[in-house]
């Protein structure tokens, strides 16, 4: 198989997207000082480091959420051509890797994807088609979660001024959800699937053949409505299940809380890391986040931001390892292009 091309920006796509970066960087990193400095560094660096064994128990349990996002993904594909499930979660972990690492504003993971099924042989149009569906539903779960969360707050003690509030920018965020899925669902979505296509290898009237196509699977995609709500659902549960990391973590710093003002952090945590979608990783917005639900319901701050530390920490080291993974995969398939080269240059060298 020919080697998947890469599309590079040109020079003023380069220095925007670098003034992007910094720009993000830059509003993380003041989140996280006035956050250190608020809150006292030392004693959240002492809470961080006694709740060490709650940081290596999330490591395996993560398996769980990962596998959930796996199968939401995998929902989406038809029958025929649906990937083997240790596939599926190999290839899950990986982009959520590039997501968590690396400037792509949360859809790099969804191309590294795209461009390592390609390289499997997997057939482009329910691939592309498989991935908007799939970025679709993490979009509208995090909506339904954090909503949830918020009504959690106002029950457990919040303001209703402050949830009202809200309320309405999750409705006006809701809104650009459904015309976003609407754009899809009529067929308009050409542009992003044309891009999509080719990536994964198409050209010319090859790329708009394939861009039909794409669109057209992903029309059926939603007009498989069982398997469109079963993909939501498994992608709420994975939101659900990193309620632990939360739950474990202030157990072991000494503030034991329910499952469901674990859920309610956690929907928080999240939908602040979303909507600061510009900054790199949601450096700081994530535990911004966590940090202003936690107050609200009465927890320390400095055991809230170790406890998204302990977060950062997964993140690091399970996305580490994903990046790694992602290299790996690029290596070997570098390594058989140039034997397959070899061995097509070498009868004529015979010769």
């Amino acid at each position: 198989m020919p080697p998947v091309p890469v599309i590079r920006p040109g020079r003023s796509g380069r220095v925007g997207f670098a003034l992007y970066i910094a720009f993000g960087l830059s509003v993380g990193a003041a989140l996280i000082v006035y956050l250190f400095g608020r809150l006292g560094a030392t004693a959240t660096w002492k809470g961080f480091l006694s709740v060490w064994p709650a940081t290596v128990s999330v490591l395996p349990w993560f398996l769980l959420p990962l596998t959930a996002a796996a199968l939401s993904w995998r929902k989406l594909f038809p029958r025929r051509d649906t990937p083997a499930i240790a596939t599926a979660i190999r290839l899950t972990w990986i982009g959520l890797g590039v997501n968590w690492l690396l400037p792509v504003a949360m859809i790099g993971g969804e191309l590294v994807k795209l461009r390592l099924a390609t390289a499997m042989g997997w057939r482009a149009a329910p691939l592309i088609a498989s991935l908007v569906a799939d970025k679709t539903a993490q979009v509208s779960s995090q909506l339904l979660f954090t909503l949830i969360g918020l009504g959690s707050l106002v029950a457990l003690g919040a303001s209703l001024a402050d949830g009202v509030q809200a309320v309405v920018v999750l409705a006006v965020f809701a809104a650009a959800v459904y015309g976003f899925y609407r754009i899809q669902h009529l067929g308009l979505f050409g542009g992003l699937t044309r891009r999509l296509a080719a990536l994964a290898g198409a050209t010319g009237q090859g790329m708009r053949a394939g861009a039909r196509r794409a669109d057209a699977a992903l029309r059926r995609i939603y007009a498989r409505r069982r398997a469109w709500w079963g993909a939501l659902g498994w992608r709420l549960l994975f939101r659900v299940l990193l309620a632990f990391e939360i739950w474990l973590t202030l157990r072991w710093l000494g503030h034991p809380i329910g499952v469901w003002e674990a859920i309610t952090l956690e929907s928080l945590a999240q939908g602040a890391r979303a909507a600061a979608f510009f900054v790199p990783a949601g450096i700081g917005a994530q535990e911004g986040g966590l940090v202003a639900a936690g107050i609200l319901l009465g927890f320390p701050g400095e055991a809230l931001l170790a406890t998204g530390l302990v977060k950062r920490v997964r993140e690091l080291i399970i996305g580490g390892a994903a990046l790694l993974a992602w290299q790996g995969h690029e290596a070997l398939g570098l390594w058989h292009r140039h034997r397959r080269q070899a061995a097509a240059l070498a009868p004529t060298q015979d010769s």
